[in-house]
């Protein structure tokens, strides 16, 4: 039911809140959408790429600079070379791809270490 004496909105203005702090059931607190895509600004933030580059670089080859600071500029430059790198997938116990050892039989367990051992580098499972 409308409420006769709500103020009514022009587009694009923001939706009043709640005393909660949330927007009224039903309105945006981005009434507007997404801003514009701003290419000029896009274009104008490539043409910097170089030299932006070049100065992540020097950041990451500076022995006077903080640790933290060398590894930050090697990330992002790594980053625009090849791309970030993906989240390791999020697994629980019980769920997709997982398996209960507990239910291997002896045998099966003697199998799987030899097998990890002929896959691993020489210093591993050499305890026998």
């Amino acid at each position: 039911m409308l409420n006769p004496t709500a103020k009514t909105k022009a587009p694009g203005e923001p939706a009043e809140k709640r005393k909660s702090g949330r927007f009224q059931k039903g309105q945006s607190g981005n009434p507007g959408g997404r801003p514009k895509d701003l290419g000029h600004v896009r274009e104008l933030a490539r043409s910097y790429a170089a030299e932006a580059l070049e100065t992540l670089v020097k950041i990451m080859r500076d022995k006077r600079a903080s640790t933290t600071g060398r590894a930050g500029a090697a990330v992002a430059v790594l980053d625009r070379g090849y791309g970030k790198s993906a989240p390791p997938p999020q697994r629980r116990l019980g769920g997709p791809g997982s398996y209960d050892f507990s239910r291997l039989t002896p045998d099966q367990v003697r199998q799987g270490y030899e097998i990890a051992k002929l896959m691993a580098p020489d210093s591993v499972g050499d305890t026998d």
